[in-house]
Formats: C-alpha cells, structure tokens, sequence
C-alpha cells in the first residue's frame, strides 16, 4: 500500500525513487538514485544516464519505504524544509 503524504522533511539524496505521475510522459516510469536537490529540481542518476526532474510536475514513490510525494509538496530548498 502506498501512503501519501502532505509535506515530506527529509533529504532525499541517496533515496532510490520511482515517478508514477509526470506532465511529460515520456518521465514516468523513470527509476533512479537521487544524486542531487536544488529549490525545484531532482536530479536522478538512472541506468540511461542523469535526469533532471521539476518538482512541480512529478509525483514519485520512494522505493524505501513506499512513500507517494506530490513534487509540489516539497518545492523548496532542502535545508529550508527540514526547517520546518
């Protein structure tokens, strides 16, 4: 079962990632290893090379702990979201 959630505030540099839902299709489906973050980026290394995702227009499962994210919920610089 998935779980969604409103806002999420952990770093997810390190996390293995799946895009279920994309405004560009050719993105979903799209399975890697998050390398970087920036305010409305993730940039993800993938078995064809590095994806730079915005965050506005994805919504992703964290292979982890199974996680559903609306990129949305957090468009914001990293350390500004574990702020709070």
């Amino acid at each position: 079962m998935i779980k969604k959630i409103k806002c999420f505030p952990k770093i997810l540099v390190g996390e293995k990632i799946t895009i279920t839902k994309s405004s560009n299709i050719s993105q979903e489906g799209i399975v890697g290893m998050v390398i970087d973050e920036t305010k409305n980026l993730l940039v993800l290394e993938t078995d064809k090379g590095i994806k730079k995702l915005i965050k506005s227009s994805i919504e992703f499962v964290i292979d982890s702990n199974s996680l559903n994210i609306k990129g949305v919920t957090i468009k914001k610089k990293p350390e500004d979201r574990l702020k709070g």
